[in-house]
């Protein structure tokens, strides 16, 4: 379903109920207003998305239309969306082995204390009220995959699960420490989806043949090279058995430093004392996957690591320049229906991006920032507007045209001393890692 069919979105809703009868603001013209007019604005506020319609509608008659039927409305427009695939993959030969790669986080904002027993917060020091993103980002595309709307307080860990459910066999999922659980782990595995995460401090490791907690410091300390990786056995101590590569790399002391710092810091706001192989584990990058080592090697999995710093430029962009956290309403439905037009212009927008960034770097092998992408397609959100308003087809063109336009000068600009992510995907810079047998953990163990 196209964004601008006229046709579709006023039948869409009708179906969900938000239009019952012939209204002023019909289904699509409200849809504009929850998509390009919100992003044109700094603040938004009734005024001005009557405003930006150019239509004659009260405020109080406009605040009235934020109801359950309208959040349906919008919930229905965006997973439609989501499930449109545009464009071809990304022609990268170290990432053909996946049917798909996903990159899964999350990020939360503080809303209207008003709303704190629908979407709670951790009070305290913290919020009273807080609302909470989940997006899963598919990196061959360059689209997102979903999202998932929670409270605050929803720990990534109990939602990981629900990843399981929506990924396919030979998916690659990208995770940080906050989803990581044996269990959950388990249930990749037993699905044929491949995951790379890093290791917790608290997370057990065992050796693969005697099935022996490894003394994981010890060994490390014993170890006397800058990268390694060996084979082990994690949720022993749970019930299950995944089979996994343990990879590492020194990082220098500096790094190591920042890292201590950091979790001294998030200690003291908690009121607790950082453990103190925590604090000695930052001296490494330690790394947990289950993909074989004869798929793909040590250094790539490091590499291949490193694109999911793409979803935090996704959310970089939904705060700043879509502004996704500005929500100034203790109005449940007008909070929703808020958050769900903006995740329907980024739906749009990381679609059209990811179109052209898969075609540009697999006939020139340049890349196309989506930072810059977001901001030109931003700034041009209330013209966009108007242009539709005065006639879709003028206003369709004009998005068109604007989007050819503001290509060029989307291109990222490529640097010896800092490599782009399709960059360093394709460098075959030498990085040898220690093998580490069995027999040597053995001893260890």
């Amino acid at each position: 379903m196209s964004l601008f069919d006229k046709r579709k979105i006023d039948k869409v809703a009708k179906d969900t109920g938000f239009v019952k009868r012939k209204r002023i603001l019909t289904g699509f013209k409200f849809l504009l207003s929850m998509t390009f007019g919100l992003i044109s604005m700094k603040t938004p506020c009734l005024s001005g998305l009557i405003d930006s319609l150019d239509i004659n509608i009260q405020r109080q008659s406009l605040h009235e239309r934020f109801n359950k039927e309208a959040v349906s409305f919008l919930q229905k427009v965006l997973a439609t969306l989501q499930e449109t695939c545009l464009g071809e993959k990304l022609d990268l030969k170290l990432l053909k082995t996946f049917s798909k790669i996903v990159i899964c986080d999350s990020s939360w904002w503080e809303i209207s204390e008003k709303l704190k027993d629908i979407f709670p917060g951790f009070g305290g020091a913290a919020s009273k009220a807080m609302c909470k993103l989940q997006l899963a980002y598919d990196f061959l595309r360059g689209q997102i995959d979903f999202f998932s709307i929670t409270e605050g307080t929803k720990n990534d860990s109990v939602y990981a699960f629900e990843l399981v459910d929506r990924l396919c066999k030979g998916a690659l999922l990208l995770v940080d420490l906050g989803y990581s659980s044996a269990k959950f782990f388990a249930s990749l595995q037993e699905k044929g989806i491949y995951f790379i995460s890093k290791l917790k401090s608290s997370v057990k490791v065992f050796h693969p043949i005697t099935k022996k907690q490894i003394n994981l410091l010890k060994t490390l300390k014993s170890i006397n090279v800058e990268r390694f990786e060996f084979d082990i056995l994690l949720g022993l101590n749970q019930d299950v058995e995944i089979p996994c590569r343990l990879i590492g790399e020194k990082v220098p002391k500096e790094v190591a430093q920042k890292r201590r710092q950091k979790h001294r810091s998030l200690a003291k706001k908690s009121g607790e004392t950082p453990r103190k192989i925590t604090l000695e584990l930052c001296d490494w990058t330690l790394m947990i996957t289950n993909i074989p080592h004869k798929v793909v090697e040590a250094k790539q999995v490091l590499t291949l690591y490193r694109i999911r710093w793409q979803v935090e430029l996704i959310f970089k962009q939904f705060k700043s320049t879509l502004q996704l956290n500005k929500n100034n309403t203790s109005n449940e439905n007008r909070l929703l229906c808020e958050i769900y037009g903006r995740l329907i212009i980024a739906t749009i927008i990381t679609k059209i991006h990811g179109v052209i960034n898969s075609g540009l770097w697999n006939t020139k092998n340049v890349e196309l920032s989506l930072e810059k992408f977001f901001k030109r397609i931003q700034e041009r959100a209330f013209t966009l507007i108007t242009k539709i308003l005065d006639g879709l087809k003028d206003g369709i063109n004009y998005l068109c045209f604007e989007i050819k336009k503001c290509v060029k000068s989307c291109i990222k600009l490529v640097q010896r001393s800092k490599l782009t992510t399709m960059n360093r995907l394709t460098c075959s810079s030498v990085v040898t890692f220690k093998k580490i047998n069995w027999r040597y953990l053995l001893v260890l163990s």
